[in-house]
């Protein structure tokens, strides 16, 4: 069977810019994040009314975007070759993303404008990969 388009879009999305990308940018922002860039972050942070941060906190988040890196790209790649794992991961991960960002919400309203696209996207991926086609694409 051939590959799906959304599978190819989806896949490569999720492999090269959600995880390849965004893994090197959070691991070059870790090496090079210093306690003075805090003043920086957090000016920007203010302006778009979100809560301040600590050096600890701005460190964990990294740390945090790392891992989802590593998630992203292993879910990319497991449905870039049409591996069972691959499906599974993106669909299990997706919906607990979509959790986590309405727990954030229920936690700071205000921030449900910048989290928008963050449950979102998880949603579009749900939606496809729980198609009866993708279903059989994958063999399940």
């Amino acid at each position: 069977m051939k590959k799906p388009l959304g599978v190819l879009i989806l896949g490569s999305l999720n492999f090269l810019f959600l995880g390849l990308f965004n893994l090197f940018v959070n691991i070059y922002i870790l090496i090079n994040l210093k306690p003075n860039n805090l003043i920086h972050i957090n000016e920007i942070l203010l302006k778009r009314s979100l809560s301040q941060l600590t050096y600890s906190q701005l460190r964990a988040a990294n740390i945090f975007n790392i891992f989802l890196s590593f998630i992203f790209l292993l879910s990319g790649l497991g449905v870039l070759l049409r591996k069972r794992w691959g499906y599974k991961l993106t669909v299990y991960f997706s919906f607990f993303w979509i959790i986590f960002g309405f727990l954030i919400i229920v936690i700071n309203p205000a921030i449900f404008k910048h989290l928008f696209f963050h449950i979102l996207y998880p949603g579009v991926l749900i939606l496809y990969f729980t198609s009866k086609r993708i279903w059989g694409y994958f063999n399940l």
